[in-house]
């Protein structure tokens, strides 16, 4: 009777970790767990940044960017951004009276350029820039900050990944060209390792510098608030294709 007792109790025991997923098995943490999490490093950060101690912000900084690749690629699939993004119709640039199925690249200054072939299997975008070229004007850890980079087309399409370059609606050429004019004047400063101090003007993460550009030329906000937490505003590449102030002119075949 009591081996029979036995057996019955490791049966429900089984049973209920079956239920509850599996012995050990963490439950996943869900994007708005994993947003307030985050909201409280930045806060963390934002005092360490104030300190003398620069070897634990940049520590600090690089936690945040982990979590923050974490709720992007969360995001992403949970909301089939892809899937979307893949949907988008390409239309004629705003010089442009041809239509194609891709579209055409563009050099016209103040073109936004977008690719999911960045960093540590990241995005990365820039912005067409007039002071040289056919140059965009780009902000990357690779290269300490803010550059001037050339071939942004030619990193085209590779497997999954792939290059676009969207034109915001509401603006004229001319405030397209001082966006654009704007973003290369930034050249030489430093790369922004916390993605949300996107109002500083001193240093700069790719899709900021574009986001900065159109906020301080044109007044265009093109932030979603998709990857935005508690308090603090973060602007991700992504948000510059799927994003209803813009329109997608070119997408690699």
């Amino acid at each position: 009777m009591m081996k029979k007792k036995r057996q019955l109790s490791i049966g429900l025991m089984s049973l209920a970790l079956l239920m509850s997923g599996g012995a050990g098995q963490v439950q996943a943490e869900s994007l708005e767990d994993l947003k307030a999490r985050m909201a409280e490093h930045v806060k963390k950060l934002e005092r360490s940044s104030r300190s003398a101690d620069s070897q634990e912000t940049r520590k600090m900084e690089k936690e945040l960017e982990e979590m923050y690749l974490k709720m992007v690629d969360q995001e992403i699939k949970e909301n089939k951004i892809m899937e979307k993004i893949d949907n988008l119709p390409v239309v004629p640039d705003k010089t442009d009276r041809t239509r194609a199925r891709y579209g055409n690249w563009t050099w016209r200054d103040g073109v936004i350029a977008i690719t999911n072939r960045g960093i540590s299997g990241s995005w990365h975008a820039g912005i067409v820039a007039p002071q040289r070229l056919r140059v965009t004007a780009e902000a990357s850890p690779n290269t300490n900050g803010v550059r001037f980079q050339s071939n942004f087309e030619g990193r085209g399409k590779v497997g999954n990944h792939n290059v676009w370059q969207t034109g915001v609606k509401s603006t004229s050429i001319s405030q397209d060209w001082w966006a654009g004019h704007w973003a290369g004047r930034q050249v030489g400063k430093p790369y922004n390792y916390n993605f949300y101090r996107t109002n500083n003007r001193n240093s700069f993460y790719c899709s900021q510098l574009v986001w900065a550009a159109y906020m301080d030329v044109a007044k265009v906000n093109l932030n979603t608030s998709a990857y935005d937490i508690p308090g603090a505003r973060a602007i991700h590449p992504s948000e510059l294709l799927y994003n209803n102030k813009v329109q997608l002119i070119y997408r690699a075949k």
